[in-house]
């Protein structure tokens, strides 16, 4: 975490964003969210994410989402449960690449 709050500061965003480090989505922290970054695990995992936090997220959460596998998995589950403005994105890092899914919650 240490990490993304240097890359924060250094881009001058430090101040508008708050860092949490939890096992998911905290339900009682949940209300609070606008956007969740949930990124380098499997689409089951994920999704498994999601699901505990649903109920408590509000509409419109922005959803960054970054697969390493199983992205079937975590596309059905969002269009399953009404996300809206799903977007994948391929992103190359050296000769890697990553799929990036972003949806909101509808």
């Amino acid at each position: 975490m240490n990490a993304a709050r240097k890359n924060a500061a250094k881009y001058g965003v430090g101040d508008a964003i708050a860092f949490h480090l939890a096992d998911g989505i905290p339900p009682a922290l949940a209300p609070e969210l606008d956007c969740v970054i949930v990124a380098g695990m499997g689409g089951e995992t994920i999704t498994g994410i999601l699901e505990r936090a649903e109920s408590a997220l509000p509409a419109g959460t922005l959803l960054i989402l970054q697969p390493q596998t199983k992205t079937d998995v975590l596309l059905a589950h969002l269009n399953a449960r009404g996300y809206s403005d799903l977007r994948l994105a391929e992103v190359t890092e050296g000769r890697r690449k990553y799929v990036i899914v972003t949806a909101r919650k509808g």
